[in-house]
């Protein structure tokens, strides 16, 4: 059967930013995707390419590394395995470092998803860390212990920013001897790293703070964890060149009591996100300056409308004396109070302007930007 005319632009529009494969019904359509392409000569240019582990999985693979120069500006894959996809098995992770990545000159950004201990083995190490490009790294729901998740992350020798959200530890089954891992120190600079959802925070923070990454990263976010008060201080005096901390201290609100803001002088950008703004968080504030902070936000979220902040206790210490620099604050707050409740509150401290829907409150100290809840949420 013939292939109309009009069929690679059609396939050249499709192929311009992003390609989800996986499963049965698409390999046999791209197959034919492949073969018309290369027949008018012309260039594959998918850049973000989401491969989930099926039965024909290694179909693909064998069509993305021999039928086509796709993998030559692929710069985001995304790999999807585990119970939710069906199971890769050691030997797809291996096979997809080994024949895939290291022929994906472009590759910047690599996700992988779902992936359990049955998936990860040290004999594919080696090959991570000849994935040069590769500079963002990413791990979802993944299932592992702490130091095989650490010996990934540290394999990627350009790797310049973490992000993890969802963490389990399960060591039964685990192919890895802790032994390899016990020396494992990255090579690379890490700036910006986020951790969400992560079995013992407290643990990857202590590995954090003895690496050299401490030393290069400017952006930490510390999100739905429990760790020691006492080792936030700790790794923030390890830490001079962070500039953005943002922090979820619901789970411990005597976290912020620890932190001496002078300890980390370039410092420009402060999130706290807690419940309510308890004694802790002043007393934080209470005994607090910095030179060069620029940001500060506040994520307050499960407040009912009975129980709603006092923010002049805030307004209280924002003033030029303690944070000179201080241009911006936020309030991003998921509550039931009503908006005109808490300017009644902020009156006496400052004065109102509408800009673009968005109340923008100004002092003589500082420039707020506040952001307040829907009043139609109000009880």
């Amino acid at each position: 059967m013939s292939t109309p005319t009009l069929f690679p632009e059609l396939v050249h529009l499709i192929a311009a930013s992003l390609l989800s494969i996986g499963g049965k019904q698409a390999i046999q359509p791209f197959a034919l995707v492949c073969r018309e392409w290369n027949s008018v000569s012309r260039p594959f240019l998918f850049q973000h390419i989401v491969i989930h582990g099926e039965d024909d999985i290694y179909d693909f693979l064998d069509i993305l590394i021999y039928s086509s120069g796709i993998g030559q500006v692929v710069n985001d894959l995304t790999v999807k395995g585990g119970p939710v996809y069906g199971d890769c098995g050691v030997n797809f992770l291996e096979l997809l470092a080994s024949r895939v990545l290291v022929i994906m000159p472009a590759l910047e950004t690599l996700t992988l998803s779902g992936f359990t201990i049955d998936d990860f083995s040290p004999t594919t190490l080696p090959h991570l860390a000849q994935l040069r490009g590769v500079t963002t790294l990413k791990f979802r729901d993944i299932t592992c212990s702490l130091p095989v998740l650490w010996g990934y992350m540290s394999s990627f020798p350009s790797l310049q920013a973490v992000d993890i959200s969802g963490h389990s530890a399960h060591r039964r089954g685990e192919r890895f001897d802790p032994k390899l891992l016990e020396d494992v120190n990255p090579s690379s600079n890490l700036i910006s790293l986020r951790l969400d959802s992560c079995h013992r925070v407290d643990r990857f923070i202590e590995r954090l703070k003895a690496s050299n990454w401490a030393q290069s990263i400017h952006s930490l976010s510390l999100i739905s964890g429990y760790w020691e008060a006492s080792i936030m201080r700790d790794l923030l005096m390890s830490s001079p060149c962070l500039e953005e901390l943002h922090l979820d201290v619901t789970s411990n609100s005597e976290i912020p009591t620890y932190i001496r803001l002078d300890t980390v002088p370039k410092l420009r950008v402060l999130t706290i996100k807690h419940y309510i703004l308890d004694d802790n968080i002043k007393s934080f504030f209470a005994n607090s300056r910095h030179e060069n902070l620029r940001c500060l936000i506040f994520r307050l979220s499960d407040i009912d409308y009975d129980h709603h902040p006092r923010y002049r206790d805030i307004f209280g210490i924002l003033n030029a004396e303690r944070f000179p620099r201080l241009e911006e604050f936020q309030v991003v707050a998921d509550s039931y109070w009503a908006p005109e409740d808490l300017m009644s509150e902020l009156q006496p401290f400052v004065d109102f302007v509408k800009e673009d829907g968005v109340t923008v409150i100004r002092s003589s100290a500082v420039h707020i930007r506040l952001r307040l809840p829907d009043r139609r949420r109000r009880r």
